[in-house]
């Protein structure tokens, strides 16, 4: 049974579920993940033994994909991008807050206007802020 607790056990499921056909070594899911290697390397080792990851060798380089013949491959993936996948929307969603960009709505007619923001741009001074007259 794999136990998705770990932060790295889930980003690793979520970029394989999400490139299913690809393969992966060490360094590159380090470096695209932002992963310490050594834990990385732990996890995906641990992933190994379970089954639901793969391995085979290209040169001297050891290359990792998801096993599509796991039993319980249908059941991670939906597991997986329903919940991690939802997550990280939400959590763009609120990154995005943080910037003041207008936003544009295209209609059918090929048109656009801006769509008001829904928190206002410049919020109003401090009374005490403001100068004396």
């Amino acid at each position: 049974m794999i136990s998705l607790k770990s932060g790295i056990t889930r980003k690793l499921l979520n970029y394989f579920f999400i490139n299913p056909k690809d393969g992966f070594y060490v360094n590159e899911l380090s470096r695209k993940l932002v992963l310490d290697k050594r834990n990385l390397i732990k996890k995906i080792r641990e992933l190994e033994t379970e089954g639901i990851l793969k391995s085979y060798v290209r040169g001297n380089l050891k290359i990792y994909s998801i096993n599509r013949n796991y039993p319980l491959y249908n059941e991670y993936r939906r597991i997986v991008i329903k919940t991690l996948g939802f997550e990280n929307a939400l959590r763009v969603e609120n990154w995005l807050k943080h910037f003041d960009l207008p936003l544009v709505q295209v209609h059918a007619s090929g048109h656009a206007t801006s769509i008001p923001p829904r928190y206002p741009r410049h919020p109003k001074p401090h009374p005490s802020l403001t100068t004396l007259k």
